[in-house]
């Protein structure tokens, strides 16, 4: 290292170090520099080691076992056989959680080359166009890597500086289009986040309900059955639809039949309008239908 990365100009007494020992892999020596002002000590890592995790990052990408794999119980019998089944799904997870964190942070450092794909390891490595995607990540992404999180950059780990984060965000005020809204509740930005790490910005739209529409609370055939009591009984209230409803036994036992969920069910059918009056109608003599139809008057003649 030709000079110190905390005073570039020199005067601080930087020198070598002594180098320590990698647990994993066995024998691999890591280079120390220590800067004498500073009272740190300055590590080179060499690209395929992983940052604040043992191993290669060749080997902490099989990860990509617990994509393929129908579930994350499968997947630690191929990557983890040698531990007990709890914690080989802690193992599993906590790596996962940091390599999709580090995925989807170089899909917004590097739209231009990752633009469409998703942050996995699967994804990634097709971008790419490499056997192994974070050796290549850490290439692309050189200037960034002391924001990135662990293992592909240097940074801290995400959920240890999200929360708070988060809370300072729920503080800012924002020009948010098509809304009167100026600021987002931390809850809604961590959904956000959860939702970028899964799917990028595809899982960030709005999607529509499959749903929508449909009475969730009711089955088909219940919501049939009500509706043809109705049809029926057109007079009838909410109420008697529902008793009539129980009485005939087709209604799964403990189902609780509400009547707003009935009302709705009934309103969207169209079967809860009143009926309109008739807009004429027999008059006695002297009576007509609207106000100032008709003027009486009455004179009376007086005499001495």
């Amino acid at each position: 290292m030709p000079f110190c990365p905390f005073h570039p100009e020199g005067g601080c007494g930087f020198a070598r170090h002594t180098p320590y020992e990698q647990v994993d892999p066995p024998g691999c020596l890591i280079a120390r520099w220590y800067c004498r002002l500073a009272t740190r000590t300055i590590s080179l890592l060499p690209d395929l080691l992983c940052s604040r995790l043992p191993g290669v990052l060749a080997d902490v990408e099989a990860v990509v076992a617990v994509e393929a794999a129908p579930s994350r119980e499968a997947a630690s019998e191929t990557v983890r056989p040698d531990i007990e089944l709890p914690g080989a799904l802690r193992w599993i997870r906590r790596r996962a959680q940091l390599v999709h964190a580090g995925l989807a942070a170089a899909i917004g450092l590097l739209p231009t080359l990752l633009v469409g794909y998703k942050p996995t390891v699967t994804s990634v490595r097709l971008a790419l166009g490499a056997e192994v995607a974070l050796v290549r990540l850490r290439l692309e992404l050189l200037p960034h890597l002391a924001a990135l999180p662990p293992p592909l950059g240097f940074g801290p780990r995400p959920w240890r500086r999200s929360y708070k984060r988060l809370e300072e965000k729920g503080t800012l005020d924002y020009a948010i289009p098509g809304s009167t809204r100026v600021r987002v509740a931390p809850e809604t930005i961590r959904d956000w986040l959860k939702s970028y790490r899964k799917g990028s910005f595809e899982a960030l739209k709005p999607r529509a309900r499959g749903d929508q529409g449909q009475s969730r609370a009711l089955s088909r055939e219940v919501a049939d059955l009500l509706l043809s009591i109705k049809d029926e009984n057109p007079d009838y209230p909410v109420q008697l639809v529902i008793r009539d409803a129980l009485g005939s036994g087709k209604i799964p036992e403990g189902l609780q039949l509400a009547p707003s969920t009935v009302h709705w069910l009934l309103s969207r059918a169209g079967l809860m309008a009143k009926a309109e009056a008739p807009t004429s109608k027999d008059h006695l003599r002297f009576e007509f239908e609207k106000a100032g139809d008709l003027w009486r008057s009455d004179v009376t003649r007086m005499t001495r």
